[in-house]
């Protein structure tokens, strides 16, 4: 039983981080980009100055990013010194959180402070538009990796947490911690920091979103379900847990049990994953946007969509080849890319929409309420 657990577990982290990597590939911006890339040169040279290389340069750009993350999407004044956090404030609470976390990974929290404020200064993060800061710490990951869930899926069959015939990588591979430094340290976080937020928003307007999914929806028994899923959740809110950057890796039974605690916490409910195998075909389609994406800025000579469309697949394949996936032709990856289109445009729609329109850090994660796209077909605007 707890392996199955652990299987589904792994499963929804990476549905979750999925879901991210269409709507970063479809949303981010030549300003966006250039600004995003701003603050990763100013945080390397950050980690530079500091003498931090490897585990703690990721972990003190992490910790910077959603620092920058909740100044911008708070825009509120704040002054130097530990006495500027009001408690009152959910930015404020949020900074503590982050200064908390900074002093539980070593780091000097006075060295720390005084770094967001060189990044608020510099950026005059003040006096940009929320628009910027909302998941900004996604969004500078997916700009450093491109396509994230690829990653921690590889991770997951590598340990042989789950197994599909596809892929021809390195399992039975445990790795040692050293070899975990990067994308997968970095989703995991991210994924901690999306957990504070959706914590913190759960607390505060529960009743809101029972009472607006009991009237939004017309099946009862999924949104008792899912409401559930958001119970536990908040239940866990005040209960600590040992972050992905504290775990023994190379420990099978903690790393374990961190994906199904982590997976508790993030109360999401699965929009395109069934099983092992619809996560590789979904994954490879993710691909074919992408170069769809790319190529269409490029090419100059005008050629049919299903030309296009063939060089995309065969891309595609080529892409998934690189990662460790064989297939055999492109006929798998274009069945599921057909459904991917399906669903990853309402998926962009609702991210955009909760990005242009959000209030604050506590701005619901729009996964919140995806799970009801593949029965309903729901406006976003509902929900606000």
């Amino acid at each position: 039983m707890k392996k199955f657990e652990t299987r589904l577990s792994s499963l929804n982290i990476v549905d979750y981080i999925y879901t991210h990597d269409i709507v970063f590939l479809n949303s981010i911006t030549e300003e966006k980009q250039k600004l995003y890339l701003d603050f990763l040169g100013e945080i390397s040279d950050i980690n530079f100055e500091r003498n931090y290389y490897g585990k703690d340069a990721e972990l003190y750009k992490h910790l910077l990013l959603c620092s920058i993350e909740i100044i911008i999407s708070t825009s509120q004044e704040y002054t130097d010194g530990e006495a500027s956090l009001d408690t009152n404030d959910y930015s404020a609470i949020f900074l503590e959180k982050i200064l908390n976390l900074a002093i539980k990974y070593d780091f000097n929290n006075v060295v720390f402070l005084a770094d967001v404020f060189r990044l608020r200064d510099k950026f005059e993060l003040m006096k940009l538009e929320s628009y910027y800061g909302y998941k900004l710490v996604g969004q500078c990951l997916y700009i450093e990796y491109k396509n994230i869930s690829i990653e921690i899926l590889k991770v997951f069959l590598n340990r042989e947490i789950v197994n599909v015939k596809k892929y021809v990588g390195n399992k039975g591979t445990i790795y040692v911690e050293d070899e975990w430094v990067g994308v997968f340290l970095r989703a995991m976080l991210f994924i901690e920091f999306e957990i504070i937020k959706k914590q913190l928003y759960i607390e505060n307007t529960y009743k809101i979103i029972e009472l607006d999914l009991l009237k939004n929806s017309k099946d009862i028994i999924e949104v008792n379900s899912f409401i559930d899923l958001l119970m536990k959740s908040k239940a866990l809110m005040d209960k600590e847990y040992t972050s992905i950057a504290k775990i023994e890796l190379g420990n099978e039974i903690y790393f374990k049990e961190y994906l199904n605690d982590i997976n508790i916490r993030l109360a999401h409910k699965k929009i395109f994953f069934d099983d092992v195998l619809s996560c590789v075909g979904f994954i490879s389609s993710w691909f074919v946007s992408y170069f769809e994406k790319i190529m269409k800025e490029y090419r100059e000579e005008a050629m049919s969509d299903s030309e296009n469309l063939k060089i995309y697949l065969n891309e595609a394949k080529l892409a998934m080849d690189r990662k460790g996936f064989r297939f055999a032709n492109t006929i798998t990856i274009n069945t599921y890319y057909e459904k991917y289109n399906e669903l990853s445009k309402l998926v962009v729609e609702w991210f955009n929409f909760f990005s242009q329109y959000q209030v604050g850090i506590l701005t619901p994660d729009p996964a919140t309420y995806f799970f009801l796209i593949k029965k309903e077909g729901k406006n976003p605007s509902d929900y606000l």
